[in-house]
């Protein structure tokens, strides 16, 4: 059983005019894996997500949980947005083994994606994630790849073709090089690139990539517990946008331990 605590801030800034316009997008979810046997794991994630923008934000803004919507330019939105369900499994091909996982993704709440009095925070359709997990461990040393196909806001005009809609797919692809200091701390790369299509009714298909570079650190304490520390840079096709991101995780995993007490 695995109980997971993980914060995401995405900051992003791009000029216009004379000001700069500044954008956060910040993402808590909850994990929460339960083993229904050696083969078999299911679990679920539900999101708290904020939005915020302004040419001249502060601290005290950001904080604010009240709503507001004065235009393109200038809004706030907490709100718990979506949730997860997925299955966790392994697979052994040529005595490799492999950790498949697989994502539904459901909204929760109304006009997710913005209207002329409410500010977009997520998307109003549903998702679908099926990713494919290798870890490979020499020494000190650990490589861990990981790889998927997904699609974003699935509606039923996505579907049917009977209404409007703007959809994505993609194929999410990261690796991890890292390496032990110790059994209680671990340092790695993060090196992620992502090839993305977006989907619109009566308009031609558009290639979107989207590459993120960064360093992570993990400390592991009290037998099974885990806190981990990410900062990337983000990269977009977009010219004269700056994108960065900062994260934070807490693990908890019950019946076994991260690390040996004897070190």
């Amino acid at each position: 059983m695995e109980l997971q605590l993980f914060n995401n801030l995405y900051s992003e800034n791009r000029v216009i005019t004379k000001d700069k316009l500044h954008t956060f997008y910040n993402t808590l979810s909850s994990t929460f894996i339960y083993g229904i046997n050696s083969k078999l794991n299911i679990g679920v994630r539900p999101r708290l997500r904020k939005v915020f923008r302004s040419t001249h934000p502060t601290v005290g803004d950001f904080l604010k949980i009240k709503e507001h919507y004065l235009s393109d330019i200038s809004f706030s939105r907490l709100a718990i947005t979506g949730s997860e369900l997925i299955i966790r499994h392994p697979i052994t091909i040529k005595n490799i083994q492999f950790t498949f996982q697989h994502q539904i993704g459901f909204p929760i709440g109304n006009n997710l994606s913005g209207n002329s009095q409410k500010a977009y925070i997520d998307w109003d359709g549903w998702s679908l994630h099926s990713q494919v997990f290798y870890s490979y461990y020499r020494n000190k040393f650990q490589l861990f790849a990981e790889s998927g196909i997904r699609a974003d806001n699935i509606t039923s005009g996505t579907i049917l073709g009977l209404s409007s809609y703007f959809s994505y797919a993609s194929i999410p692809t990261t690796v991890l090089p890292g390496y032990s200091i110790n059994q209680r701390n671990h340092i790695y790369f993060l090196c992620q690139y992502t090839p993305r299509w977006s989907f619109q009714d009566q308009v031609e298909s558009n290639y979107d990539p989207y590459a993120n570079l960064g360093l992570g650190f993990k400390h592991f304490f009290l037998n099974n517990y885990e806190i981990e520390f990410i900062g990337s840079r983000f990269y977009t096709y977009i010219q004269g946008v700056n994108s960065y991101t900062i994260s934070i995780g807490l693990r908890k995993i019950w019946g076994r331990d991260l690390y040996s007490t004897s070190d």
